[in-house]
């Protein structure tokens, strides 16, 4: 995929239309509406595995080697940069598995770490409070695998134009950010709506752990060093 044009400032950028292969991964047919299918998680996940199966024939196209999507998540020690069109299907392929039985505003998302890829969607509860968002599963889903450095994030809703993630999620996504100024967020829809921003574009001037002096435990010992703080934060 040929690098997307990086807005000029701060705020909403352009909007820009996702490459026909982000389509094909939907051609089931575009939702105008949020209401969930019936058939939803079988769907969603044979989707989502024919998304990573689609990236995967790309890579191999390229020279790299191909990966059995039934063994999890997409694995390139080799990728710096994600591959945001195949990050973008994915979010848009798990979008339908998402549990939203009450605001009936599925989400997906799909966050690129250490050349590997994680899915998540919305989980709703009856108790409002609880409910999960998409990006923080798919975060929990790659801290759980071990990943802690995390450099881009593709976030699916069936609105036009599509949402970008919320500011408890942009906080989240700082936490575990490799750096603000490069990580990529970019937000699509099933119509082929994009829109793209860098973290800090939508976080400036976030608050990080280096405003932390350090969370002594009983020992006296400081549990949280600012020396560990990556690049992009302050």
């Amino acid at each position: 995929m040929s690098e997307p044009q990086q807005p000029a400032g701060a705020g909403w950028p352009a909007e820009m239309t996702v490459p026909d292969a982000s389509r094909d991964a939907n051609r089931d047919g575009a939702r105008t509406d949020a209401e969930p299918r019936a058939d939803t998680a079988n769907e969603a996940t044979a989707d989502a595995a024919e998304a990573i199966d689609a990236a995967d024939a790309h890579d191999a196209h390229d020279g790299h080697d191909g990966h059995d999507a039934s063994a999890g998540p997409r694995t390139d020690e080799h990728a710096v940069q994600p591959d945001l069109a195949a990050l973008e299907r994915a979010a848009v392929a798990i979008q339908a598995s998402a549990y939203a039985p009450y605001s009936r505003f599925q989400v997906g998302a799909a966050v690129f770490g250490e050349g590997r890829e994680f899915l998540g969607v919305n989980v709703e509860n009856a108790s409002f409070g609880l409910t999960i968002c998409a990006e923080r599963n798919a975060i929990a889903h790659a801290v759980c695998s071990g990943v802690q450095r995390l450099t881009a994030v593709a976030v699916c809703t069936s609105v036009s134009p599509p949402s970008s993630p919320c500011g408890s999620c942009r906080q989240v996504l700082a936490e575990l950010a490799e750096d603000l100024r490069t990580f990529r967020v970019v937000a699509v829809n099933p119509q082929g709506e994009r829109r793209e921003w860098t973290l800090d574009q939508l976080l400036p001037d976030s608050f990080t752990r280096a405003e932390l002096p350090g969370a002594v435990g009983a020992t006296g010992t400081a549990a949280v060093s600012t020396d560990s703080v990556r690049p992009g934060g302050k």
